[in-house]
């Protein structure tokens, strides 16, 4: 196949040798002695043929001190919200035609009609461009006309957080279908910042979805819901035949939590017990908490990492009856990245 689209695209030195690409890299003959398709319905179904423009779809805006800087743009992390945006878009079309047509089944290739390209971010916090390619004919004819399941889909999630922010319950006619995939649509927020719903015209209100809302959400289908933490503290116990360790966070009131471990990390951690005051763990990854933000459990795997503090000798004017002892700096005892 590589042979063909090279050859394809050099066609014009293989008619300049007075040799056709196809008779050149022995194309015809390949094809005649296979039952594969015709070499040139293949190259017209791989080659992109028809052109495509876009047109504005919406201009969602990240809120928060993290995404105030100087120049526009958009944390790496913070793009899954772009990505889970898109499916609950899609998810909510895909139920408004079967509702539409009276089928449980959606159209071939339904969803291969909706594509979201990012096209800019804008200074305002950060806000995104999003454009939604739209196929045209070589004329350039576009394909679409008018609103279709998918601007619908993208009004329905709109008036659908707005609805919830006022009253703490969603439409009536809300699909239900789709309410799980709340679960990944804002799982990176932190406090104090906001996922802004705007249509590209700006002719409605922006509407905002934050952690509290989402967290309200998920919570109206799951008993638990669940977030990011990056977490910090003291090792406490190693139970090395179910892989996990207990260990007490800082700065937090979760208490002591169960964390699961991979078994690459069961020498170390061992190690680590017998040295647990002075040893640091980093664990991260997503958790999942109750109605009452009580930690319950990890999603997976999440990422741990061990460093172990190393302390200074006593200065002499300290004297030997020092109880208490300096941090030189910390060795990375290494880790699980999940």
């Amino acid at each position: 196949m590589l042979a063909v689209l090279g050859a394809r695209r050099s066609g014009e030195e293989g008619e300049a040798a007075g040799e056709s690409w196809r008779t050149r890299y022995g194309v015809d003959r390949i094809f005649a002695c296979s039952r594969l398709r015709s070499p040139e319905r293949l190259w017209h179904e791989v080659a992109p043929t028809m052109p495509t423009q876009s047109r504005p779809f919406s201009t969602p805006t990240l809120v928060g001190e993290r995404f105030e800087t100087d120049s526009p743009a958009i944390p790496i992390d913070a793009l899954t919200e772009l990505v889970a945006y898109n499916e609950l878009i899609v998810g909510l079309a895909k139920e408004l035609v079967r509702t539409r047509l009276g089928s449980k089944r959606v159209p071939k290739g339904f969803t291969r009609q909706f594509e979201l390209r990012l096209a800019g971010i804008e200074r305002g916090s950060a806000i995104a461009r999003l454009e939604r390619v739209i196929p045209s004919d070589e004329s350039g004819a576009i394909f679409e006309s008018g609103m279709d399941d998918f601007d619908r889909g993208e009004q329905v999630l709109s008036e659908g957080i707005e609805y919830f922010n006022r009253s703490g319950r969603l439409p009536p006619d809300f699909p239900s279908n789709v309410t799980p995939l709340f679960r990944k649509f804002g799982r990176s927020l932190r406090d104090g910042e906001a996922f802004l719903l705007r249509p590209p015209t700006r002719d409605r209100p922006p509407v905002a979805y934050t952690s509290e809302t989402r967290k309200r959400l998920v919570l109206l289908n799951s008993d638990t819901y669940s977030r990011e933490v990056d977490l910090t503290g003291l090792l406490v116990s190693v139970d090395v035949e179910v892989n996990t360790f207990r260990f007490r966070p800082s700065d937090t009131d979760y208490g002591v939590i169960h964390v699961p471990f991979p078994g690459a990390l069961r020498t170390q951690l061992t190690q680590a017990l017998a040295d647990y005051r002075f040893t640091r763990i980093q664990v991260g990854g997503i958790a999942n908490f109750n109605s009452t933000d009580a930690f319950v459990d990890f999603e997976g795997l999440p990422s741990v990492t061990l460093e172990r503090y190393e302390f200074a000798v006593p200065r002499p004017h300290e004297g030997a009856g020092l109880s208490r002892v300096r941090e030189a700096g910390v060795v990375s005892l290494g880790g699980w990245e999940a």
